[in-house]
């Protein structure tokens, strides 16, 4: 769970969703056996999302922690990273203190954390112990329609909408991928 989520959570006194309290639990025992054992944690990407929300080009990654455990066996643990859900509360004035109390979750906000660069794969790599999955997919969200087969290239260089156009019709040209000749000709 993102820290921002958690503290939320605590400053409104309600409880973490069971869903969300697994997914933590299991990061949590995962970077505890790393601890007790000292050994180095790999990042490996494994897929990068570029997403568009008003306007807003914007991208996250799902990486692989690797590592192994005191005994030497391996282990690791799979998270989503620069993307979360934030909850919005329907608040009440409490009738005892005549304070106004958050009493559950009206929605979710998705928040992305990182804004769309070209260069910011290899940025990520920069980082000590990050590195990209020999199979990494590329991913373009465009609303509800998910498209992806692009080279690490292509998704560097190519804008969200040739990608987008590229995703659904096989080539950056709008409309049919192939060209037919008219009856006329």
């Amino acid at each position: 769970m993102h820290p921002l989520v958690r503290q939320k959570y605590k400053d409104a006194e309600l409880d973490i969703p069971q869903n969300e309290i697994a997914n933590s639990n299991n990061e949590e025992v995962f970077l505890a056996k790393v601890k007790i054992a000292k050994k180095p944690v790999t990042h490996k990407i494994i897929k990068v999302v570029r997403v568009r929300v008003k306007g807003k080009e914007s991208v996250y990654y799902h990486e692989t922690l690797r590592s192994k455990d005191f005994l030497n066996n391996h282990i690791d643990h799979t998270r989503v990273v620069g993307k979360y859900e934030d909850p919005q509360f329907i608040t009440y004035v409490d009738p005892k203190t005549n304070q106004p109390r958050p009493v559950e979750v009206q929605e979710l906000e998705t928040v992305y954390e990182f804004p769309w660069t070209p260069n910011i794969i290899d940025q990520w790599l920069s980082q000590e112990d990050f590195e990209l999955d020999e199979g990494c997919g590329y991913i373009v969200k465009d609303g509800g329609k998910v498209y992806g087969g692009y080279t690490y290239e292509q998704f560097c260089t190519e804008s969200y909408d040739d990608l987008v156009t590229l995703g659904k019709f096989g080539t950056k040209e709008k409309g049919n991928a192939r060209k037919t000749k008219k009856p006329s000709e």
